[in-house]
């Protein structure tokens, strides 16, 4: 279940930009394919300066052991993460976390995008980036680039808790803290959009409650204006959390760097600036059999689950070169099509699932859906 909610901002007393309200506007269903939950790792492993093949094969894996899906809607394993260590429990929390606030940028914001449209917070320091955000306090997950105006690039915060979605248009403390600080962020970095997607695994099924920022900024009532900013810089909102509280270490600023231009143009980095892909081929498994479009794919079939025999298969595949148009638009045409075998193509790494099938899974089952 997906749950929509606006939100409005407002002063606080000191001057703070937070949160006024929360209004839940919709709430429906929304099927996600395995590869769309995982597409997001496919494309930050594209981000990294290095990346091992069986690395990333051995990530996704691990996401896949604790799930199942029917009539694609995304179920977690609860018994099983329940048996695991308390840290891996959490990184298929995140994980799932950071998977879904994907699949709801495409769903409810039309993001279709590659790692050439997508950026990662977390590495500012390495990036053009910090030439536009502030690199100060508690920062979003992940910049998604839209190539078509009018829509601009919008942040992403994303939040997994193993919690049952709450009911009744509820939101909780946690929320709510949490976005009281994306306002804050947004008001020191030129009132960017933001949007926040916070993931519950256990119940019936997988749920989100995405929460789109109304990022203009309010204005204040007479009797409450906000205060001016302290000496040395513009005022700074809460204290972000300790490590230990869930928050992230922050880079130290460049000096005389704060709040800059957020007018990033993500799309503007170009292949050779994304080394993991071709770090991700060169460390793949060999195959001159495997082609799409005159393209080598490098690349195996594995079963899905690391911990329970399991029908389920998993194929990750790293084309040589970019893929061409053709191709691009021959996967995205399956990105919602109920199969047996369910594909998808994330930059150069094809990523394909297969489900209860008799017989094992064959790189012809791949070739032949993409028109080959």
């Amino acid at each position: 279940m997906l749950r929509e909610f606006r939100c409005t901002s407002k002063y606080s007393t000191d001057g703070s930009l937070v949160l006024d309200n929360a209004v839940q506007t919709n709430a429906c269903r929304m099927p996600v394919q395995l590869p769309q939950l995982l597409r997001v790792n496919t494309l930050a492993a594209q981000l990294r300066p290095s990346m091992a093949y069986h690395v990333l094969q051995h990530e996704l894996r691990l996401v896949l052991s604790y799930l199942d899906s029917t009539n694609g809607m995304l179920v977690a394993r609860t018994s099983d993460l329940q048996a695991s260590a308390r840290q891996i429990g959490s990184f298929f929390t995140e994980t799932m976390g950071v998977g879904m606030l994907t699949a709801a940028m495409h769903a409810r914001c039309g993001w279709n995008g590659g790692y050439q449209d997508l950026a990662h917070f977390d590495v500012l320091p390495a990036t053009k980036l910090t030439q536009h955000f502030s690199r100060k306090g508690v920062r979003p997950d992940l910049l998604f680039a839209f190539k078509h105006p009018p829509r601009d690039d919008i942040a992403g915060e994303a939040r997994g808790r193993a919690k049952v979605q709450p009911g009744r248009g509820r939101t909780h403390d946690d929320q709510r803290k949490r976005l009281n600080q994306l306002f804050n962020w947004s008001s020191r970095n030129k009132n960017h959009q933001v949007t926040m997607a916070w993931t519950f695994t256990r119940g019936p099924h997988i749920a989100v409650d995405l929460f789109i920022l109304d990022t203009n900024t309010p204005s204040p009532r007479p009797d409450q204006e906000p205060k001016p900013p302290p000496p040395g810089g513009p005022n700074r909102g809460p204290k972000p959390p300790s490590p230990e509280e869930g928050g992230r270490v922050a880079a130290s600023p460049a000096p005389g760097s704060d709040s800059l231009d957020s007018g990033v143009d993500v799309t503007s980095y170009d292949s050779d600036d994304r080394p993991g892909a071709d770090s991700l081929y060169e460390t793949a498994p060999n195959s001159d059999r495997q082609r799409l479009d005159d393209i080598e794919v490098r690349g195996d079939w594995v079963p899905a689950n690391l911990i329970a025999p399991s029908t389920n298969q998993m194929f990750v595949g790293v084309l040589r070169n970019e893929p061409t148009p053709g191709l691009r638009e021959a996967a995205s045409s399956l990105q919602d099509h109920d199969d047996s075998v369910r594909i998808g193509l994330f930059g150069r790494v094809l990523l394909a699932t297969s489900q209860d099938r008799a017989q094992s899974p064959q790189w012809r089952d791949i070739s032949e859906r993409l028109g080959q």
